[in-house]
């Protein structure tokens, strides 16, 4: 588990692209959930009304079936 601190009116592309990278993956194979919901990049905190400490879960992008799922922890 990572954790991120994030502004809340900011849009996650930042946060998505970076720890793609980190994880030596493009940010176009993962897909980033939010309660079950794809997150997209220009989604923020606010928008999503995310909360301290709420997990955001990542999947390789496939077509047909998921993976296990990974995740981040913002703060």
């Amino acid at each position: 588990e990572t954790t991120y601190i994030v502004e809340r009116a900011k849009p996650l592309k930042k946060l998505m692209e970076s720890h793609s990278e980190i994880n030596g993956l493009s940010p176009a194979t993962l897909r980033f959930l939010f309660d079950g919901c794809r997150i997209h990049y220009d989604d923020t905190p606010d928008f999503l009304e995310m909360e301290d400490d709420d997990i955001i879960d990542y999947v390789p992008e496939r077509i047909g079936f998921f993976l296990k799922c990974n995740n981040i922890n913002i703060k």
